[in-house]
């Protein structure tokens, strides 16, 4: 995604656009992130110092019980670029506001998973996905 795809023409109806990050620095296929939430769910866009090279969004996602939020990331292959921006920038977005829950989802291309695993590590939270998710050509 980059920014010649404009709002209208990736927009969903019953959905609002919350959060987007196109792709700035390369010029290949794939990357940048969207995030939509339902138009009777009230979220919103969640800011932290955005290096160009990071495609991550995070969004907040006010339930009845409190806020939770969610973090949506395209890493390129063969990239740490993600695993040092969100390792800076995550805690101090919870030390800001308290959520329930702290979700980190998206396309991490990461087919070893030791990276991700890692991060997730290093930030306290829990691995969820213990293995491939994809094969090469399918």
């Amino acid at each position: 995604m980059n920014d010649t795809h404009k709002s209208a023409s990736v927009s969903l109806d019953g959905y609002t656009i919350i959060a987007r990050k196109d792709r700035k620095t390369r010029q290949t296929k794939g990357g940048g992130v969207i995030a939509y939430a339902k138009s009777t769910i009230e979220a919103t866009n969640v800011q932290c110092p955005d290096p160009e090279e990071a495609d991550v969004v995070f969004v907040s996602v006010l339930t009845m019980t409190g806020s939770h939020l969610i973090g949506g990331v395209y890493r390129p292959p063969h990239s740490t670029v993600v695993e040092s921006y969100v390792e800076e920038c995550l805690p101090g977005l919870i030390a800001e506001t308290t959520y329930l829950s702290v979700s980190l989802i998206g396309d991490f291309n990461d087919h070893t998973i030791h990276g991700v695993y890692d991060m997730a590590r290093t930030l306290g939270m829990k691995q969820r996905i213990r293995g491939t998710t994809h094969i090469k050509g399918k």
